[in-house]
């Protein structure tokens, strides 16, 4: 299909305006429920990472553990999704629908979720403010 053909149904048409929309709050909901979950997560470690603090681990080193955990919850999601992706194009083709799965568009997708819950892991840091070892002995 010529590059003005796409251009035209993705950004022009309204089923195109409806993907790009459909798109955008599918990010936005993600990136929410995955800051929520992290932040949770976050304030229910407090006291494991204040015993941190206690202990000298330097805070940086706290705030690439909380990193970390997002980027393999990213990682995670990304792989229990995938399977899912395959199943549902193999069923759009059986009523003879063909979902293109190419390279590109799955790094891509790839890259987006990832880069999604690095950013919630980025946003679910605030409860490390607060984090103080001596509320460990109230």
């Amino acid at each position: 299909m010529p590059f003005q053909v796409r251009e035209y149904w993705l950004f022009r048409s309204r089923g195109g305006m409806v993907l790009i929309c459909t798109m955008v709050l599918a990010l936005l909901v993600g990136l929410a429920v995955t800051s929520e979950t992290l932040y949770a997560a976050v304030v229910a470690q407090s006291k494991e990472f204040a015993v941190l603090e206690a202990l000298g681990i330097p805070r940086n080193h706290v705030i690439k553990l909380v990193l970390a955990q997002s980027f393999w919850l990213g990682l995670g999601g990304v792989f229990m999704a995938l399977p899912c992706t395959v199943v549902l194009s193999r069923a759009a083709l059986s009523m003879r629908t063909r979902v293109v799965l190419s390279v590109p568009i799955l790094s891509l997708t790839f890259a987006l979720t990832l880069g999604m819950a690095i950013l919630a892991g980025l946003s679910s840091l605030r409860p490390l403010r607060g984090i103080e070892p001596a509320k460990l002995l109230r």
